[in-house]
């Protein structure tokens, strides 16, 4: 089976066999851990984010050698912890929101796959960062690999991150229809055991 096959076996899996008639999709950031709890991801310093953004999903398709595309909407919060204050970075007022997708050959049987990545800007300065990593030409969602928000006007690291995959972005809800309940999850661990495999082959492990 070659790597096209290979990935369009894995994208099934992870939608669950069938794909939204609507390319306009809405995604939700739910704690990964407790139960896909609406507080959202958990920062190094205490703090929470959490809230929704709404990308095209057919805008995404045509970015096969990666690029960048305004996101719809978005309406996600940060909560004070002991690093940074927190804040809300929404789509009304204008603020900037895009998703910026960047192809990378991890190699092995997952060989390219999209590091996509939500930037989000406040009018005060603030900027977050949601890193996901999803099959070629498509966001199905699913854990944020690395979270991190910091100040524009910081010159030393970020603020605060969270590198422990505390949350997902899931669209519509947290529960799956019945018929696709058992089989999202079984395609989310696929793709991510695959893309960790050829990750240990090809790179060293960090120190």
């Amino acid at each position: 089976m070659n790597i096209s096959n290979i990935s369009a076996v894995i994208l099934a899996l992870v939608l669950g066999g069938s794909l939204n008639a609507s390319q306009l999709e809405t995604f939700a950031i739910y704690n990964s851990a407790n139960s896909f709890a609406p507080a959202g991801g958990t920062f190094s310093d205490g703090g929470s984010f959490y809230g929704t953004f709404t990308l095209d999903l057919s805008q995404i398709a045509k970015l096969g050698a990666g690029g960048q595309l305004s996101l719809s909407s978005w309406d996600i919060t940060t909560t004070t912890g002991t690093n940074f204050s927190g804040t809300e970075y929404s789509s009304s007022p204008v603020e900037t929101g895009y998703v910026t997708v960047i192809p990378v050959d991890v190699g092995g049987l997952l060989g390219t796959v999209d590091e996509d990545v939500i930037q989000l800007t406040s009018q005060s300065g603030e900027f977050l960062g949601l890193f996901f990593l999803e099959p070629l030409g498509y966001f199905p969602g699913g854990v944020v690999q690395l979270a991190e928000e910091g100040d524009q006007g910081s010159s030393g690291p970020f603020s605060r991150t969270d590198i422990t995959g505390s949350a997902m972005a899931l669209d519509p809800e947290p529960t799956p229809e019945p018929t696709t309940q058992s089989t999202l999850p079984g395609g989310v661990a696929v793709f991510f055991f695959l893309w960790a495999r050829a990750r240990r082959a090809t790179r060293p492990a960090r120190l």
